[in-house]
């Protein structure tokens, strides 16, 4: 799955006038010779489609298969491919440094496929999950049918006007929160929306507090933590790691978190927010502002928003910072969304129903002047909400740095920390549908 669309076809091609014209969900581009970065920047500009572009492995190795693999997510590749043979150390290296999936090509039988997950290779998948007993999991954005997630949204509604009628759904029950990378919102929001349904948790708060710290596999892990527990919420910093867990676990897994892949509940949380700010996801504007290019949340968003009738997107970032191309040809282009693309905020403002806004990162940019130059592009304030609708609705999916002025925070259309309640609200709807209460 990318973005939520199942890959059926790839093609392998380096050939600019096959991948201008293919039909296929994506391109796999290696060649047996050494990457060069102006063969990347030319196969992503010719490309409509997501791009698994080759950096390396073989005879290329160590730090010039890292700078490859940032050159080729700066330019806007959905993922960068190894070939074999190449190290763990280099895999690790390149997986601490981008943000984007690390596919590694196999060829050998026995390939220690454990490890090599552990060095942040990547393993696609589709959610939710069923498992062979029959369990489900819930582990990649817009996994759900629009029918499962209004089922959702609507359980979370309830919860909120009759919070007694479900204190005690889950009397008995434990939530096991396992977190390899540091969290606050969403590590409080899972434990929050558990102890509210009656039930309890455990858990852990880093990799260094838990037996990953002394090679613990991640199958172990679950394995063990399923006894002790009903279900799982994971968060960790290898993407693939949620789908390893619900290969082993014998308890539902929610992925919390994964890298730079998946995020599935904040997803939702946003989906709740729109719909109970607004009443519906039909027939809205929805203006997306910051770092468009390199925002996860925002490409989820815009999957998943694609799924309602009437939407229309406007896309707000500086030149470099823009929707890629394949999010566009996905998700609108494919679907006939009207859209907009802008550099001024102020100019799309009254047309907007809903801005989601996003902060611009520092650490996505090769130098430190380019940062400088485009961080505060997109500053909202009070002066800038003047030509807004009265019923426009501001979301952020925090932290918040500098892109929201606090003199917004008192504007009745501000909704992020609402957000962030709401968000409790869904997660404890999830938990009551994995766990299959009523």
């Amino acid at each position: 799955m990318i973005f939520g669309k199942r890959i059926k076809s790839l093609v392998f091609s380096t050939d600019l006038s096959i991948i201008k014209n293919v039909n296929a969900d994506a391109i796999i581009a290696v060649y047996p010779f050494t990457p060069q970065p102006i063969i990347t920047q030319a196969l992503l500009l010719a490309a409509d489609i997501p791009v698994f572009a080759g950096v390396g492995g073989g005879l290329t190795q160590g730090q010039r298969v890292v700078n490859l693999a940032m050159f080729a997510e700066m330019q806007g590749a959905t993922g960068v491919v190894l070939n074999a043979p190449t190290a763990s150390a280099v895999v690790s290296h390149v997986a601490e440094t981008i943000d984007i999936p690390v596919v590694l090509t196999v060829a050998r039988a026995d390939t220690d496929f454990d490890e090599r997950i552990r060095a942040g290779a990547f393993l696609p998948f589709v959610g939710p999950i069923v498992d062979q007993a029959g369990q489900v999991h819930v582990a990649a954005d817009v996994a759900l049918t629009p029918q499962e997630i209004m089922e959702l949204i609507d359980t979370a509604c309830a919860i909120m006007e009759h919070p007694e009628q479900y204190a005690h759904k889950c009397d008995g029950k434990i939530l096991a929160t396992l977190f390899f990378e540091p969290s606050t919102r969403t590590r409080l929001s899972f434990e929050s929306a558990m102890l509210s349904l009656g039930g309890k948790v455990l858990g852990v708060a880093s990799a260094e507090s838990s037996s990953a710290s002394k090679g613990e596999t991640v199958a172990d892990t679950v394995r063990v933590v399923s006894c002790y527990s009903d279900i799982i919420a994971m968060r960790h910093p290898k993407e693939g790691a949620p789908l390893v867990a619900s290969m082993h676990a014998q308890v539902p897994v929610i992925n919390a978190g994964d890298g730079g892949h998946n995020h599935p509940t904040q997803t939702l949380t946003d989906l709740l927010t729109i719909h109970r700010e607004m009443g519906r996801f039909e027939n809205l504007t929805v203006g997306l502002c910051g770092d468009l290019k390199f925002g996860r949340t925002v490409h989820s968003l815009v999957a998943a928003m694609s799924r309602y009738t009437g939407i229309r997107f406007v896309l707000i970032s500086p030149e470099e910072l823009k929707l890629p191309r394949y999010v566009k040809e996905q998700y609108i282009k494919a679907k006939n969304i009207p859209y907009t693309q802008s550099t001024d905020l102020e100019t799309v403002m009254p047309e907007l129903d809903i801005l989601y806004m996003t902060r611009v990162q520092r650490e996505r940019f090769f130098n430190e002047e380019d940062y400088l130059r485009l961080k505060d592009s997109y500053i909202l304030t009070s002066d800038k909400l003047r030509g807004a609708k009265e019923s426009l609705r501001i979301l952020h999916p925090l932290p918040r740095v500098n892109e929201i002025s606090v003199a917004v925070d008192d504007d009745p259309r501000a909704c992020y920390f609402k957000q962030v309640q709401y968000g409790k609200y869904i997660r404890m709807a999830l938990i009551l549908k994995l766990l299959e209460i009523k």
